[in-house]
């Protein structure tokens, strides 16, 4: 809604303006208005997550989620609040849940691929990327990390084979990563 994007683009001027207070007052006064905006809402417990208000952060990424289990973005804001506080158990069990209702959670799968691949399960990491390219073949950030971890982690013919035919999309794109794989 044109009310909610004006109240995102004038809170978010504010906090690059080092305006905190200001952002938080222009917010709740826009949050009286419409209790229920669920941008306003998030906005509002990303406010409290950057001002060091991890208590009411996590309650309204929460309450967000009571009423709106899909919501990926609230979904990975508490994720990274939770990891911030050393709640990794919690954190995971949130990024879980948000895969587990939404079949469209991309950004949530790839942070899990992400996570399973620096916790040492890289076949799990390669059942996720193998998920998501299976959803969107172009999408070459998805297509470079799938065929660097099989290329890299497994030496039988046939995997080798298939992460040639995934990185062959990335020969000469000027991204060194994408040159690497």
């Amino acid at each position: 809604d044109d009310q909610a994007r004006a109240t995102v683009t004038v809170v978010l001027a504010q906090i690059r303006s080092g305006k905190t207070d200001e952002a938080r007052s222009y917010l709740d006064t826009a949050l009286r208005a419409t209790p229920d905006d669920v941008t306003l809402r998030i906005l509002s417990g990303s406010l409290d997550m950057m001002t060091g208000n991890a208590d009411p952060a996590e309650a309204t990424f929460r309450s967000v989620l009571d009423t709106d289990q899909v919501n990926e973005t609230a979904t990975r804001l508490l994720y990274t609040l939770l990891l911030q506080q050393d709640r990794t158990d919690e954190a995971v069990a949130v990024l879980d849940a948000g895969i587990a209702v939404n079949d469209n959670a991309a950004t949530l799968r790839w942070i899990k691929a992400g996570m399973l691949e620096q916790d040492g399960d890289i076949d799990g990491a390669i059942a996720i990327y193998e998920e998501l390219y299976a959803l969107n073949s172009g999408d070459v950030i998805v297509a470079n990390n799938l065929a660097s971890l099989i290329a890299t982690h497994r030496d039988d013919a046939a995997s080798l084979e298939r992460a040639y035919v995934i990185a062959r999309r990335l020969r000469g794109m000027d991204v060194p990563a994408f040159q690497d794989t």
